[in-house]
């Protein structure tokens, strides 16, 4: 009532008044009026008891006919509920068969893997398996970098489970002893496993999970440009990393040089490929960062040239930010478009 406003509590409250002073007083006094006296009636005809009128028995004639077909209403929908259930399982079972034989594996065997992991299998694609123990450290990290695995657009499905289940995916892990956590399964669309075992980064993962995708005649990546691309990251990315701290000892000059080279080279390269009108924009946006990183490179290299630690120091002022937003454009870019190489080298 705390939450009924006063007009409504004070209706309420005057409302109950009025029903108990009606209860009470004004009510009106029901008259005592003798019962009827009983009518002579048949005597109740007992289940199994013939009626000896006539009416009596075409009354019991028509009952009998009405719970004769009531028995049978409901034996047929006995039945039929009885054979809808052999009958959908009958339905799902050629089905369930075919794609086993598809996949060369048992129809059991295959239907009592996790709902996902059948599905997946089934859809083709390349199925990621992790196993683990919850008390250990490296399995909890190795986890959480399995989560983080590229998915290449829904052609990837992961899956994380207890080592005390494994012998629930042996039907798939076929090839491979798991018997240690954490292990990682990749199985490719021809059932074929590969076995990663203790700690792993999702890279590692990820470029398995490359190896899975070409064994199994997948296109890795669709485009036939973006191939290229790929290609071309592959071949100098891995050379782009430098450390761009000031007061290095004079490897550092060596190294930004050799940096400096192979960024004017990629910037090259990749401008002279010509990009169908639907990557116009990706490509623009591409040769703008690799120009900044060529600029940044050409700054420091003649900081360092000049011996020149304030120098030094202002260029990484200058280009420390700018380049994390161009890699952090190009790493999404890459990732958007499955270019690992372009990622990690």
């Amino acid at each position: 009532m705390s939450q009924i406003s006063p007009p409504i509590r004070i209706v309420l409250v005057a409302a109950v008044a009025f029903l108990a002073a009606w209860m009470l007083v004004l009510r009106p006094k029901t008259e005592e009026i003798p019962p009827p006296a009983p009518a002579a009636t048949a005597p109740a005809k007992q289940p199994g008891t013939t009626a000896q009128s006539a009416a009596g028995q075409a009354l019991q004639a028509a009952e009998n006919a009405k719970a004769t077909a009531e028995s049978a209403a409901k034996a047929r929908a006995g039945e039929t509920a009885a054979q809808t259930a052999p009958a959908t399982a009958a339905a799902k079972a050629p089905a369930a068969a075919a794609a086993a034989a598809k996949l060369g594996v048992d129809p059991a065997a295959l239907a009592s893997l996790p709902r996902g992991v059948r599905k997946a299998l089934q859809a083709r694609q390349i199925v990621v398996l992790g196993f683990f123990n919850r008390a250990a450290l490296d399995d909890r990290q190795t986890k959480k970098q399995l989560a983080k695995v590229h998915r290449f657009h829904g052609r990837v499905y992961v899956h994380a489970a207890s080592l005390h289940a494994v012998q629930r995916y042996q039907v798939i892990t076929r090839g491979v002893d798991v018997s240690q956590t954490p292990s990682i399964v990749v199985i490719d669309r021809k059932m074929k496993a590969q076995l990663l075992t203790g700690y792993v980064d999702h890279v590692r993962v990820e470029q398995a999970v490359v190896d899975a995708m070409r064994r199994s005649d997948m296109a890795v990546i669709k485009a036939p440009y973006l191939r290229k691309v790929n290609e071309l990251c592959g071949t100098y990315v891995s050379r782009l990393y430098v450390a761009l701290e000031p007061g290095q000892n004079d490897s550092l000059r060596s190294s930004v040089r050799d940096n400096t080279k192979y960024v004017d080279r990629f910037a090259a390269r990749f401008g002279a490929l010509k990009a169908p009108k639907a990557y116009k924009s990706f490509k623009a946006q591409w040769l703008a960062d690799l120009k900044l990183a060529s600029q940044a490179d050409h700054a420091l290299l003649a900081a360092i040239k000049a011996k020149s630690l304030p120098r030094l120091t202002a260029a990484v002022d200058k280009y420390d930010k700018p380049l994390d937003k161009a890699a952090n454009r190009l790493t999404k870019s890459s990732r958007q478009h499955d270019m690992l190489a372009c990622m990690y080298g």
